[in-house]
């Protein structure tokens, strides 16, 4: 059986189970592990998006031949226009069943519904490798203790940003962005010169980033005033669609690259570079600052002296809309794992507040639950809630809630979340990453808008505190 007709074959088969099983039927096909191995792996991208038409020529070579010769599109000995019509040549000497796979693999896109873990349980662990990330702590009394005001004076609160995280590689002035998940999106060739330009200034003063560069970010997008950012329900759609090859000229001109941290391609490979972050801070702000572009920026960030300062400046960026920071440890290393170094300013606070309708689940909750319809006393504050509630096992669960409807119209629930959040276009407020914990039968009221801000300035102190004290 040919590749393409594996993937087929796995792509017309609808259950997990269905398609595993039609690996594990091919496991011994080397062909078919590097065609799933280039393609899902995140540490290997060919750097072209748009392939060119194939061409002809006289020379023929197998599917495998193929990917072998391909390798210095991956290592990048052969890049921009050069590159593209070796892979011109390349794709018209296989068959045009092979051509597609090429294609599939050249753009990381096999359409056929195979996920890393799915290849990992089939073919071992690592087999494909995890896309090079470094996650937050968040705080508490624990964590807190990592952050060394010590030997700085201070450390780093950075502005939480509220976009699409993206890794934007640049190998020998082409520029790669990808995804948390090794995702490729293609924003048109907007931002290739700024970040092109952005490596080569780097690159131009220190040779630790000779096998290239990989940028740390968010992408926004401004709206049509090129001033404003957008909201990231919209901002995130649109970021989105250059991830399906949907987005457009104008949208993509309006996007922003927003970035925290750089490193070289190849400490990058290899999941650690032992650089502290004041050091990779001050390369980037020093190189983004020579570039001096609109569309490409540091992360907001400021200086502070102790965990008091930093709760004071999450408020504050709370406040503003912002969703929150990060505490930074400025002699933390880069380093693909949960850093002990890095952690989010999460608040927590609890609200009651009441069932003012329901909203039917798609999909395969279709006829129970999607979410509960929630509102403050004063009618004020509006959320939909599903998240918490149970699929099973429980009293209450998406089904059950659904078939109750009549009986829980009114009622009181306990919900947690993580802050207050304001729609930008009617200012109306709602809450950030709600939680349903409890139905407060006991209650007949709830918290009107006023008692929720004093919830939340009360959460605010109270968590601030605990983290000084225990810090003594």
């Amino acid at each position: 059986m040919s590749i393409l007709a594996i993937l087929e074959s796995i792509k017309n088969t609808s259950s997990t189970l269905g398609k595993k099983a039609i690996l594990e039927q091919n496991k011994d096909n080397v062909t078919l592990q590097k065609v799933l191995k280039y393609t899902l792996d995140p540490s290997i991208v060919s750097g072209y998006k748009k392939l060119p038409d194939a061409d002809d020529v006289y020379q023929h070579m197998t599917l495998d031949e193929a990917i072998d010769k391909l390798e210095c599109i991956y290592k990048r000995g052969v890049t921009g226009n050069a590159g593209r019509d070796f892979i011109a040549s390349v794709l018209g000497s296989v068959s045009e069943d092979d051509q597609e796979v090429l294609r599939k693999m050249l753009t990381k896109n096999l359409d056929c519904g195979i996920q890393e873990k799915n290849c990992n349980d089939v073919f071992g662990k690592g087999f494909i490798k995890d896309e090079p990330y470094m996650r937050c702590s968040l705080i508490d009394k624990k964590t807190a203790k990592n952050i060394n005001f010590k030997d700085y004076g201070y450390a780093i609160s950075e502005v939480k940003m509220d976009g699409q995280y993206l890794n934007h590689v640049v190998i020998n002035g082409s520029l790669t962005s990808t995804s948390r998940n090794g995702k490729l999106y293609d924003f048109l060739g907007c931002r290739d010169g700024e970040m092109a330009g952005l490596a080569h200034i780097i690159q131009s003063k220190d040779e630790r980033f000779s096998s290239g560069v990989v940028f740390m970010g968010e992408g926004v997008v401004l709206d049509n005033d090129g001033e404003t950012i957008l909201p990231r329900t919209t901002g995130n759609g649109i970021i989105q669609k250059a991830g399906k090859d949907s987005i457009s000229q104008n949208e993509a001109m309006r996007t922003v690259f927003v970035l925290w941290d750089v490193v070289p391609y190849d400490a990058f490979c290899e999941g650690v570079w032992d650089v502290k972050r004041k050091e990779r801070r001050e390369i980037l702000v020093d190189a983004i600052n020579e570039l001096n572009s609109d569309f490409v920026r540091m992360v907001g960030f400021r200086k502070v002296l102790n965990i008091k300062e930093a709760f004071e400046y999450n408020s504050e960026l709370m406040n503003e809309g912002e969703e929150g920071s990060v505490l930074k440890c400025e002699d933390g290393i880069w380093k693909s794992h949960t850093s002990p170094k890095q952690l989010k300013m999460k608040l927590k606070m609890q609200l009651d507040l009441r069932i003012v309708g329901f909203n039917e689940g798609e999909g395969k909750r279709k006829g129970s639950l999607g979410s509960l319809q929630l509102e403050s006393a004063c009618g004020s504050l509006k959320v939909n809630v599903g998240t918490g509630i149970k699929e099973k096992d429980a009293e209450w669960t998406f089904k059950t809630i659904w078939e109750r409807m009549q009986e829980l119209i009114g009622k009181v629930v306990t919900v947690e979340c993580n802050d207050i959040v304001f729609d930008k276009r009617t200012g109306e407020p709602s809450l950030f990453l709600p939680v349903f914990i409890e139905f407060r039968f006991d209650k007949n009221t709830c918290d009107d808008y006023t008692r929720i801000l004093e919830i939340r300035e009360s959460a605010v102190e109270v968590f601030s505190n605990s983290i000084i004290d225990a810090l003594g």
